[in-house]
């Protein structure tokens, strides 16, 4: 079939768009496949800002998080918390005038002592605690007669569908005496993505016409002065805090959180663990003891809102989140309460705003590119279409708490940037006529590649350049072979040259021959190489490791020994296809060869020795030693030498 190349901007304009289209279809109606890998994208984002507390959330230390940890424990003397101690630790952080104290813990049935706890807790007044609803996103089961109060069971403003949110399907609620007297309850569910990483919160779960708060939303609302029918409810849109004033703050403000259709927030982690400010348990536990220490905490701790979560050792309350594999979860509900207090949360565009405000201008971009640019400046252009996709993503993500789709456009462009280039190259290879159907020889070995596009030059004419290059033998090879069977020095040669030039290769080194049991390899030609000496050097250093492995094993199976000296010169060649009109070589000819096959020669067993250019050339990436000058023949001035430096397996003497 042949197209009208006038005809070119409008085919370009309609596959750009059945790109466009089948991509954003295929992120709407494939989830599994496509949400993955933009999750993961953003958590890149996140383990950046981890590490530079610049992009971070400004850190408000009215949240504080009381670790009940190893070191508290062995404090406090005891493995776990008796109720006399849990009671403890309610009283002193009431002394201490936080504005919430909120633990992380459901306290499911009453124990004998639990009066000590229910005093504390009546007297702080500002205790709050966890229950469990078990949510899911199923029809869900009514919670008993009389499980909650009716302080916490809300009935804020509901606008649309609340049949989406999360109900209970297996509640544990705090017992009634302890519930009685506590400032409140809230629940503690928190829910993974597909691929296990913690990134969202429920904030709200459904029982009824009523709702059940989450802890985290609970303790805010309370310290912020917000009560239930100042709370609108908009699931998948957002829940709005109307007249929401901190003690500090001098007049009241909306808080808009944005969450989805089940009710979930995106959680803007602060940062890793220890971004937030922590106090250990056994500081608050033992204040009781000392009055000075007691004041000490009112003047820290006043106002605040303190979180006491389990981080001890086997706790098992601990997950993945973006950016820490091993994270507390009840920083979740502390990074909950935080963004809400400061109002920073993060929002996600919706696949359909993604492909309306990003996607589309990419692609456009992209088909005006297709009209002016040659094939490769519109492969760079695409490339720098994607980067600056990516950067404006992260940009948007550090600068305005919005998470962009990083790979979705940018799966889309790389589709769009395929199908235009091959309908350009379609057709130029028709104007062309050539070409034809040779896609699939397009991929050869990169270096291969380069050398056949460069055949011609190499095999019609000769040129110097500076070349490193290396000459290896084995120690008395020719003595240590004279009573051995032909095919046992066949068999040993093969593989030892076989080890050798596998290493050569592995630094884009060229064999230009073998000399007997001897090895000649050079480095910078025929494709230039800038760090050709240390390539040379390293290789030889593999050279000698791999020799020392080959004689372990020859020696175990009984065969001759091996040891090889190297030796390595960096100076100026010819290099060509030489020979005759029957057999050519492509080979180096000059001085410098001759002389790396005397330092060879030089060379300690089981060390290399090479020239001064390739030790200059090294700039000291490679250790070497001096050694003393040494005179060769052909070369009047003796050579100032150096050894490189081995290991424990060095260069032996003799």
């Amino acid at each position: 079939m042949i197209i009208d190349a006038e005809n070119r901007p409008l085919v370009t304009a309609i596959l750009l768009a059945v790109v466009g289209l089948a991509g954003f279809l295929a992120m709407v109606s494939l989830p599994a496949l496509f949400e993955p890998l933009s999750l993961q994208t953003t958590d890149r984002l996140f383990e950046l800002r981890a590490r530079f507390p610049s992009l971070r959330p400004v850190y408000d230390d009215r949240v504080v998080i009381v670790d009940l940890d190893d070191r508290s424990l062995q404090q406090i003397g005891s493995i776990y918390l008796d109720r006399d101690d849990e009671a403890r630790l309610v009283r002193n952080l009431g002394s201490a005038g936080v504005a919430a104290q909120v633990h992380d813990v459901i306290y499911a049935a009453s124990l004998p002592g639990d009066e000590g706890l229910i005093a504390a807790t009546e007297s702080a007044g500002n205790a709050y605690f966890g229950l469990a609803l078990g949510l899911t996103d199923g029809r869900g089961v009514a919670l008993p007669d009389g499980a909650l109060l009716d302080r916490d069971r809300w009935q804020p403003r509901l606008r649309g569908d609340s049949s989406t949110l999360l109900a209970p399907s297996r509640p544990i609620v705090t017992f009634s005496g302890l519930a009685q007297v506590a400032r409140g309850l809230g629940f503690l569910d928190i829910r993974a993505d597909r691929d296990g990483i913690y990134r969202s919160t429920p904030l709200l779960g459904r029982d009824g016409d009523r709702v059940i708060p989450s802890l985290a939303l609970r303790v805010v609302c309370d310290y912020l002065g917000v009560t239930p029918d100042r709370i609108d409810v908009a699931p998948g849109d957002a829940i709005t805090l109307h007249g929401a004033r901190a003690p500090i703050d001098a007049s009241p403000r909306e808080i808009v959180i944005p969450i989805d259709d089940e009710g979930r927030m995106l959680i803007n982690y602060v940062g890793d663990w220890g971004a937030m400010t922590h106090y250990p348990a056994a500081s608050i536990w033992e204040a009781s003891d000392d009055r000075f220490a007691m004041l000490d905490l009112k003047d820290e701790l006043s106002g605040k809102l303190a979180l006491l979560t389990w981080v001890s050792t086997g706790s098992g309350d601990i997950g993945p989140i973006p950016g820490d594999p091993l994270y507390p979860l009840g920083g979740i509900h502390a990074n909950a309460m935080h963004a809400i207090l400061t109002g920073r949360f993060l929002r996600k565009l919706t696949p359909r705003t993604t492909f309306a405000l990003v996607t589309l201008p990419l692609l456009l971009l992209l088909y005006l590119a297709s009209l002016r640019l040659r094939t490769l400046p519109f492969l760079a252009f695409a490339a720098a279409l994607s980067f600056m996709h990516a950067a404006g993503a992260a940009a948007a993500f550090y600068g305005a708490d919005l998470i962009v789709d990083i790979p979705g456009p940018i799966l889309t462009l790389v589709g769009g940037t395929i199908v235009v280039t091959a309908y350009h190259f379609h057709l130029e290879s028709q104007a062309r006529a050539v070409l034809r159907g040779t896609l699939d020889a397009y991929f050869p070995p990169a270096v291969v590649d380069r050398i056949l596009r460069t055949s011609r030059d190499l095999m019609s004419s000769a040129h110097k350049r500076e070349l490193s290059i290396l000459f290896s033998d084995i120690k008395g090879f020719t003595n240590l072979t004279a009573t051995m069977e032909a095919e046992d020095v066949r068999r040993l040669l093969n593989e030892y040259f076989g080890r050798m030039i596998e290493i050569v290769f592995r630094h884009d080194g060229t064999l230009d021959k073998f000399i007997g049991d001897g090895l000649m390899v050079f480095f910078n030609d025929p494709l230039p190489q800038p760090d050709h000496a240390l390539r040379c050097v390293r290789a030889a250093i593999e050279m000698q490791a791999a020799a020392k492995e080959l004689d372990r094993a020859w020696r175990a199976r009984g065969e001759m020994p091996l040891a090889i000296r190297i030796g390595i010169n960096t100076g100026e060649a010819v290099v060509g296809n030489m020979g005759s009109a029957r057999r050519l070589s492509y080979t180096a000819l000059g001085a410098a060869v001759n002389q790396a096959q005397r330092l060879e020669s030089n060379a300690p067993v089981g060390g290399i020795l090479i020239s001064e250019r390739t030790n200059d050339l090294l700039a000291g990436a490679v250790p070497t030693r001096c050694r003393a000058p040494i005179q060769v023949k052909g070369i009047e001035t003796p050579l100032v030498v150096h050894e490189v430096v081995l290991g424990e397996d060095g260069p032996q003497n003799g």
